[in-house]
């Protein structure tokens, strides 16, 4: 399908309603004043970027986003990339591949959360969430971007307030060289980031299971026990048909939400198993 037609095949607005309001509604309330950085310590480190190309050669593009008032408080390197100044968070998110908005709204959204439910106290500059982004560049092709997110300010009470993203050029989107959609979550501490990653993939997780229904989540739970499709047909009694109808299915929606053509569907358990969406 030729990304023209892809393009038509979605509805910006209401995908920008269903997850930014959700998510704008959810945790931009209640936030108190900077605890660290300061914003004098910020000013100086927005200094350094606003002077990127000396002191940041690789970088390709900079925002800084204000989760106070839910959207981008300061950009730099935009025009440069895509022709256009990013204004809002919307004209940058109008630019990710249409494929790709949803997976990066609902990783983005489970990286929140994290922050949200107390499973961590992020510290500013030493708190990341990292992801790569098919973006849409001046010449009308899509290139990958590696997004760094990094933690800036936090109130006293260890939630969110700015965090700075950063973006390098990772090289031209193609279809013929996918990997599974997802992101990363690190600290520049002692805390084991294996601590960190399952606590993204269980916020994760309901994305993704809501996708699927009882007998498909029950068909994927079997492959990720190791039973085989002849193992399954003898125990559900099913026909080939019916098992290749169910395998059929689930890959299609694996694909939707990973942007990924899996082999087959035992593999996608298998690989649903090792992120903890399924046990």
């Amino acid at each position: 399908m030729f990304v023209e037609d892809m393009e038509k095949l979605f509805n910006f607005e209401q995908i920008y309603e269903n997850y930014l309001k959700v998510r704008e509604n959810m945790l931009g309330i209640d936030l108190g004043p900077a605890f660290a950085l300061d914003n004098d310590a910020l000013e100086v480190l927005l200094g350094k970027f606003r002077d990127r190309k000396q002191n940041y050669p690789d970088l390709a593009f900079w925002l800084l986003f204000d989760l106070r008032k839910w959207d981008i408080a300061e950009s730099g390197g935009e025009e440069e990339v895509f022709g256009q100044k990013f204004s809002t968070l919307k004209s940058f998110l109008r630019l990710v591949h249409p494929d790709y908005l949803v997976p990066y709204l609902q990783w983005g959204q489970a990286a929140y959360q994290v922050n949200a439910k107390r499973l961590i106290k992020p510290e500013p500059m030493r708190s990341s969430y990292r992801v790569s982004i098919p973006m849409k560049v001046k010449n009308g092709e899509y290139h990958w971007f590696s997004q760094h997110v990094t933690v800036t300010q936090v109130d006293t009470e260890g939630r969110l307030m700015s965090h700075l993203n950063t973006y390098y050029r990772e090289g031209r989107w193609s279809a013929h060289n996918l990997r599974p959609f997802e992101g990363c979550l690190q600290l520049n501490d002692n805390l084991e980031n294996t601590v960190l990653e399952h606590n993204l993939f269980q916020m994760m997780a309901p994305y993704i299971l809501d996708e699927f229904t009882n007998k498909e989540l029950e068909l994927l739970k079997k492959y990720a026990a190791g039973l085989s499709g002849n193992d399954i047909l003898e125990e559900k009694k099913w026909s080939k048909h019916t098992l290749h109808e169910y395998n059929s299915n689930v890959l299609k929606k694996a694909k939707h939400i990973f942007q990924f053509d899996f082999r087959n569907a035992k593999e996608f358990a298998l690989y649903c198993k090792d992120r903890s969406f399924i046990s």
